[in-house]
Order: structure tokens, then C-alpha cells, then sequence
């Protein structure tokens, strides 16, 4: 499960986890007003700040874009017999 950490206060941070939420991905959201800036962790990765995740979403496009790309049913006709 992935870990938002955002500070309310701040539009941009509420911005992230807006997108994460059209995303439809399992996370838990933490929120800390003190917090300088927003972090995500995934596994053992840490992405800090608006350049960092920036770089998280990119990542997650293109595997995003790969899994849909290898849908089975690209390959089939409507009736399961392959389109080949």
C-alpha cells in the first residue's frame, strides 16, 4: 500500500492526493500541518517533494499504459476467437 504524507494547508499537496485518488490506488493518507513537504512511500521507495513525485506519476504512467496495452482482449474478437 502506498503512503501519502501532505500537509492540509497547502493546495498543492491536496493537489497530489487528488490525483491519487482518480488513480484508484490502495493508500493511507497521512496529514501533518507542519509537514515541509509531501512525501510518498512505495515499498522502499521515497519520493519527497513536487519534483520527486512528479517523477512517481510519470513511472506510474508508464506502467499504468503497459498494463492496459497487455489486455488480452485487444487480441480477441468479441466471441474469444483470436484476431490474428
Amino acid at each position: 500500500m502506498l503512503l501519502l504524507k501532505i500537509n492540509p494547508t497547502r493546495k498543492e499537496d491536496l493537489l497530489i492526493k487528488q490525483k491519487l485518488d482518480e488513480m484508484f490506488l490502495a493508500k493511507k493518507v497521512e496529514t501533518e500541518e507542519s509537514l515541509e513537504m509531501p512525501i510518498i512511500i512505495q515499498g522502499k521507495e521515497e519520493y519527497k517533494g513536487n519534483e520527486r513525485i512528479g517523477q512517481f506519476f510519470k513511472e506510474l504512467t508508464v506502467l499504468y499504459d503497459g498494463w492496459y496495452e497487455d489486455r488480452c482482449d485487444k487480441y480477441e474478437n468479441v466471441d474469444g476467437t483470436p484476431k490474428f
